[in-house]
């Protein structure tokens, strides 16, 4: 029995078929690399939401931007659990979670990609007054 492969797995056994791929030279060291380049991105956005973080979470907090400022709770995950931020309004108790894992974020409710969130975000969040 024959396994339907998917169009990129297609292109990709042509092209090694036509010796377009080559052995990797150290391929020890070169793994080595890879994880040291991986640790180093999970580092910088560890740095990012240590910052998150060290909000302080005060009801009716408006000393900083003349609203409310928005408390903000992170649960790791754990077990079965997925890692999640837990947002809630300066003044009352509407919240939102953020869900978020290698594969996407869910936020409030609603499943993505990342890069499909950040197209769709990220110019929200660079409006100028």
């Amino acid at each position: 029995m024959k396994t339907k492969l998917s169009e990129e797995e297609k292109q990709i056994l042509d092209s090694f078929e036509k010796g377009e791929w080559v052995p990797v030279k150290n391929l020890s060291k070169r793994k080595k690399e890879l994880m040291q380049y991986a640790r180093n991105t999970l580092k910088k956005e560890g740095e990012i939401m240590a910052t998150i973080l060290k909000r302080k979470n005060k009801f009716y907090n408006g000393s900083r931007f003349g609203h409310p400022q928005i408390r903000v709770y992170h649960r790791k995950g754990t077990g079965r659990k997925s890692p999640r931020y837990l947002l809630k309004c300066g003044c009352c108790d509407e919240k939102i979670e953020i869900y978020y894992d290698m594969d996407g974020l869910e936020i409030g409710g609603v499943n993505g990609a990342v890069e499909d969130w950040r197209e769709i975000l990220l110019p929200l969040l660079q409006i100028k007054h």
